[in-house]
């Protein structure tokens, strides 16, 4: 009974209480503004973070002017006391009502006021009555309550955690650039031929980079995995609301996670792989029972990953492209290039054409002026012809002509016919390639006539020789330069570009030395060298038989004594002073004062005398003698090897005439017409003089 009397006590003091606060009744409340931070559920309660501010509305009947308001987490129905000692309650709030509307008061609720608990997070409103002091609960309608929230993180970790999943977001996409971008290839190639310092780095990549796909599905979900996650934080730090959350990842993202990383990924994509490859492998193992299995049904429908292969034309192209930034030098480059394409060209792109050789025929003489032509020429293999020039049967060596004495006259089909050489040939299709790797075996020589077979007209086709080619074609067309020797007239066979310069050497010049003596050697009639002889015995005392022998007069006579000098035609071209020059200085025999160490008789012509102070001129002919003085000289020296100077007192070899034993000669001598004379040195003469004594 006695609890059934206390039930019915506290009805009837609520009861009492309920009819004291009838008048003053929160309807609902509404907020002034909204934010990201502060605004409504799904439901229409409202929802605010723990620091930020909250502007409402309040709407109700009989609300008094000036009242107070205070917000508590404890849960009761209209007109109970306002929460429980164990409750948590917001500080007093007081409002005003507005003075632009009836029936609307506004009031505000600073951030510090409210403070998040996990378990009581739901505010109820509560108002004084202004009579009794006491605070009365609003009830439990939605539209009275604010929910508080609080950040996932603190905001100093928020900050840090932000800035590391940037640089995880720039890490991966770096490393999708980096790591992808070298193939298995690639990483071989720097294994093999980089420093230490690449060779370890693609060593620590190598292994995980086998793993294409599965590498690259792991690096794929940890980027999409950190910029999610950098989106949602970035949102929470901000107070929702999504706006500023977007625009600010998208900003961070592309900036310091895709262009910086990439930028520098992009040339140290090696090194930053290779520093970071734990955190690859870390993240690789967190994904891996999502990428794994991604990564191997990729294998089964891709097929495994081979690495970039390239052809010819792609080799050729990337070393081009790549030849301001490396150290291959241009000779190199083109040798490279040759040699790619070496196997698409046949004999018939490089070979010489056989108008543009040099050939001999079968009935050719080897004399003295083919020798020399051969010579001059400069080849080692020359093709022998019989009838016309495609009909090529013998090679010739030069070297087999070196037991070949050129005054034999030996014809050059007994030669051949000697040593055999056969002819190489080889259709005009042949790959370059299988044509050097005949001439490196040496079976059939380093030359080849090249045939093509010839269809025109009404008969049965045939094969044309058409061309030559050797080895050193070969090899200029890979190293795509010309090689030329010191024999070669012709520089360039395509474009028939010859040397500027005539080649000088002494070698040659030695040579031409002998072909000339053959060849101006001047023969005289028995009849004209016994007038001769007659001539001098009688006229020359030097040449007298008191003075020397028949016998080696005679000798003497048939030594290559004699010269025939011929003017030379005058360019009209030339400029007068030019023309006045030359006919000055043509055909001087002997200068007027300057020493004179032969003797000269005219057999046949003219030349002009300039004699005397005032340079008298006239002209002689034939069997007139000059500097009979140098072989009186002569004739008055001992016959002892050694001759003593009469100047120093010493003594010098009589062939090693001196200034002293020179006549210098009073007479000025200049050929007027085309003429034959006679030469005696002072040396021959002592020796001829010698050989009389003996």
């Amino acid at each position: 009974m006695e609890k059934e009397e206390v039930w019915m006590t506290v009805k009837r003091v609520r009861r009492q209480d309920i009819e004291t606060f009838n008048n003053i009744k929160v309807l609902s409340m509404s907020l002034a503004n909204t934010s990201s931070q502060v605004s409504y559920t799904e439901n229409g309660r409202i929802t605010a973070l723990e620091s930020a501010d909250i502007h409402l509305y309040l709407m109700g009947n009989n609300l008094p002017d000036n009242a107070t308001i205070k917000f508590t987490t404890s849960r009761q129905e209209y007109g109970d006391k306002c929460g429980y000692e164990s409750q948590r309650t917001s500080s007093t709030i007081q409002f005003m009502v507005t003075t632009d509307a009836d029936g609307y008061w506004r009031t505000y609720i600073p951030a510090w006021s409210m403070k998040f608990y996990a378990e009581e997070s739901t505010y109820y409103l509560c108002v004084q009555d202004p009579t009794s002091g006491e605070f009365v609960h609003q009830g439990e309608n939605k539209f009275l309550q604010i929910e508080v929230y609080s950040r996932l993180l603190p905001i100093w970790l928020s900050i840090v955690l932000l800035v590391i999943l940037l640089f995880l977001s720039g890490l991966f996409s770096g490393l999708n650039l980096g790591l992808m971008s070298l193939d298995q290839t690639e990483l071989r190639i720097v294994q093999s031929t980089g420093s230490d310092k690449e060779k370890a780095y693609a060593k620590a990549i190598m292994p995980i980079r086998g793993m294409g796909n599965f590498l690259l599905c792991s690096i794929l979900l940890g980027n999409v995995l950190v910029n999610n996650t950098l989106t949602v934080l970035l949102d929470t730090l901000t107070g929702g609301g999504g706006v500023v959350a977007v625009i600010g990842a998208t900003l961070g993202i592309v900036i310091f996670g895709e262009i910086i990383p990439q930028a520098v990924c992009s040339r140290h994509g090696l090194a930053v792989g290779a520093n970071t490859i734990w955190l690859t492998k870390f993240f690789m193992l967190v994904t891996s029972p999502l990428s794994f299995p991604i990564s191997m049904i990729l294998d089964k429908i891709l097929g495994a990953e081979i690495g970039t292969v390239y052809n010819r034309e792609r080799l050729m192209e990337l070393i081009k492209v790549t030849d301001a930034y490396t150290d291959l030098e241009k000779d190199e480059v083109n040798i490279v290039t040759g040699a790619l394409v070496l196997k698409r060209k046949t004999v018939k792109d490089v070979m010489t054409r056989l108008d543009d050789c040099y050939m001999l025929p079968l009935d050719t003489i080897l004399n003295f002026e083919t020798v020399s032509e051969i010579k001059e020429q400069g080849y080692s293999r020359i093709p022998v012809y019989e009838g016309d020039r495609t009909n090529v049967i013998h090679i010739l060596f030069a070297k087999d002509l070196l037991f070949i004495d050129p005054e034999d006259n030996k014809p050059l089909e007994e030669i051949c016919k000697f040593y055999k050489n056969d002819v190489n040939f080889v259709y005009q299709d042949t790959i370059l390639t299988d044509m050097f790797d005949e001439f490196k075996s040496g079976d059939k020589g380093h030359m080849a006539l090249v045939q093509e077979a010839n269809t025109e007209g009404d008969g049965d086709p045939y094969y044309e020789t058409i061309g030559l080619l050797t080895l050193e074609d070969i090899i200029e067309e890979i190293i795509q330069q010309e090689i030329n020797d010191e024999t070669d007239v012709v520089l360039d066979n395509k474009t028939k570009k010859k040397r500027k310069k005539e080649r000088k050497t002494t070698k040659d010049a030695d040579f031409r030395m002998f072909l000339e003596c053959k060849n101006r050697r001047v023969t005289i009639t028995p009849h004209l060298s016994l007038a001769i002889l007659q001539f001098l015995t009688t006229s020359v005392k030097a040449f007298s038989g008191e003075v020397i022998s028949a016998r080696i007069l005679q000798k003497l006579l048939s030594m290559d004594v004699y010269r025939q000098i011929k003017l030379k035609k005058k360019n009209e071209d030339k400029k007068e002073k030019m023309v006045e020059k030359v006919e000055k200085e043509e055909g001087i025999i002997m200068t007027k004062g300057k020493p004179c160490d032969f003797f000269v008789l005219i057999l046949e012509g003219r030349v002009q005398v300039t004699i005397g102070k005032e340079d008298h001129k006239f002209i002689e002919g034939p069997f007139t003698t000059f500097c009979e003085q140098m072989l009186e000289q002569a004739m008055q020296m001992p016959s002892s090897p050694m001759v003593p100077d009469p100047v120093r007192g010493t003594s010098q070899s009589p062939s090693m005439p001196s200034a002293v034993n020179e006549i210098a000669s009073g007479k000025t001598l200049k050929k007027t017409s085309t003429q034959v004379l006679i030469l005696y040195r002072k040396a021959t003469y002592m020796v001829a003089l010698k050989g009389n004594i003996v």
